[in-house]
């Protein structure tokens, strides 16, 4: 099918020629996908800012559960303040960190350098607190392990 219309008269002429393929009009149905694929691009890039504002979201809300949980310290061990979960914090331990130097090794809430030190000048097996706790003042494969008393006074010379 073709369909031909001309406008105007004389030496001003408009025209247009459309002619049909298959039942469709080639250059309407060439304009209508690149509108649907600039739409469809629209709305990835539309979720793509949604899912950026959504980890951000949560990242945000990570950090103030971070920050929560700091605030607990002190009320989640006995006789620790605010002050001394905050060097806890400063030495760089989270909750869980902070949990098992105290209940499991043993640690008091003011030793929170001696931990530290424990872990990064001592290294090895001392940096693990379960160790600390089954090991110290024993034998282990031969090799006498200074009990946590000894340990405080090396890291008092320091």
């Amino acid at each position: 099918m073709q369909v031909e219309n001309v406008f105007g008269s004389g030496n001003m002429k408009i025209g247009y020629r459309v002619e049909v393929v298959g039942g469709m009009i080639p250059f309407t149905n060439s304009w209508m996908l690149k509108g649907k694929g600039i739409k469809r691009a629209l709305e990835e890039e539309e979720e793509l800012k949604e899912d950026d504002e959504e980890e951000e979201e949560e990242e945000e809300e990570v950090e103030r559960l971070y920050e929560k949980t700091l605030d607990l310290y002190y009320t989640d061990f006995e006789g620790m303040s605010q002050e001394q979960a905050n060097e806890w914090k400063n030495q760089g331990f989270d909750y869980a960190s902070v949990s098992s130097w105290i209940d499991i090794a043993g640690l008091k809430t003011t030793e929170a350098k001696f931990a530290y030190w424990l872990i990064n000048e001592k290294g090895g097996k001392m940096a693990d607190a379960t160790f600390i706790r089954t090991k110290c003042g024993k034998k282990v494969s031969g090799e006498a392990i200074p009990t946590l008393e000894e340990l405080r006074e090396e890291f008092g010379k320091v």
